[in-house]
């Protein structure tokens, strides 16, 4: 977590040897500042807290949108949800939302938490973390038409939550699907056939916080 709060409810990021307190559920959050990580806050000891713990992936993306003008860390709603990162966009209300997804998590349990941002007026927007699939060779991208963009998803295992995700019902209802291979770009897919491949387009990373919708 990248932010906790101090006593007046403010927003504070960590610096060393410092206390404060989980957002979420209120309980003592000590801040975790090493030299080699980003600086973060966890809590002081294990609670029954709705917030999950996150992996460096999560708090370097987070980081990132940040110079983007984007929010990080925000509770929707009456607490069920914090949302990873919320991009302002003028066109819209409220915005929309990125969720970052390193760990397992089905297609059921994306499109239930899309229904909860929609009814708060958010469209939701997906990146998972498929850094180990792709360098395990779990998946592979070779070019369509000699340009290098689009380019053809080959995955050498049927990832069926990618079948149920990327669809007409998902987009534009909520927003797109994306991949992190941890390289320069990330991977927009646009179509994902039966046999669990498909295409899409490599963008540079700025590009989810401006038009992931």
């Amino acid at each position: 977590m990248l932010y906790a709060t101090d006593e007046t409810g403010e927003r504070i990021k960590p610096y060393p040897k410092e206390r404060a307190l989980c957002p979420w559920c209120k309980s003592d959050m000590t801040s975790v500042c090493g030299d080699i990580n980003t600086w973060h806050w966890r809590h002081l000891t294990k609670q029954n807290c709705n917030y999950k713990g996150e992996t460096e992936w999560h708090r370097a993306w987070k980081t990132l949108s940040e110079k983007y003008g984007c929010h990080v860390e925000k509770i929707i709603g009456n607490g069920e949800h914090i949302a990873d990162v919320v991009v302002r966009d003028p066109r819209q209300c409220k915005g929309s939302i990125i969720e970052l997804q390193h760990s397992s998590i089905t297609a059921e349990e994306v499109i239930d938490r899309c229904e909860f941002y929609l009814k708060n007026r958010y469209k939701t927007t997906w990146l998972f973390d498929f850094t180990d699939k792709y360098e395990s060779g779990h998946i592979e991208f070779t070019e369509l038409d000699g340009t290098g963009n689009p380019m053809i998803l080959n995955q050498k295992w049927q990832k069926r939550i990618l079948l149920s995700l990327v669809s007409e019902s998902f987009y534009p209802k909520f927003g797109r699907i994306y991949i992190d291979i941890g390289k320069e770009k990330i991977f927009m897919i646009r179509k994902v056939y039966e046999n669990g491949n498909g295409w899409g387009y490599f963008r540079n990373k700025k590009y989810i916080f401006s038009k992931n919708l």
